[in-house]
């Protein structure tokens, strides 16, 4: 039975196929090293095109913003004059007094004269999607 053992192990011995610490260990090593750095570029690559995106999104965001608070800030300034001129409209109704009454129709025809008008071209301006100032608003 010895005899069979020692051929067992002379076999093995002679066999390269299986894998031993001295002669696989730097490929092993290779093989780990590489696929490591294939992973650590491709998450650096993940990180950058996720950091375009965003910075891409931000941009897209900030556009928006910007064009969507002009048309806000452009519509309740509207709305204060017309409220403004409503208010006055419901005093003319309420007044008797015609000298009270011709002051608030002139300060309606000022209000829709200087206020309200140039407001609508600057609301066709946002709408458009151009840029506008007011020189008087900050």
């Amino acid at each position: 039975m010895t005899n069979a053992w020692e051929g067992i192990r002379k076999n093995q011995a002679a066999d390269r196929s299986l894998p031993s610490s001295e002669t696989n260990g730097r490929p092993i090593a290779m093989k780990l090293a590489v696929a490591f750095g294939i992973l650590v570029a491709i998450l650096i690559g993940i990180g950058i095109l996720g950091l375009s995106r965003m910075d891409q999104i931000n941009a897209h965001l900030e556009d928006v913003l910007v064009r969507h608070w002009a048309k806000l800030q452009l519509a309740r300034e509207a709305l204060m004059y017309s409220n403004h001129n409503s208010r006055i409209t419901m005093e003319i109704f309420l007044v008797d007094d015609q000298p009270l009454i011709d002051p608030l129709l002139a300060e309606r025809a000022e209000n829709t004269k200087e206020e309200f008008f140039p407001l609508q071209g600057q609301a066709q301006l946002a709408l458009q999607g151009q840029p506008f100032h007011r020189p008087d608003v900050h």
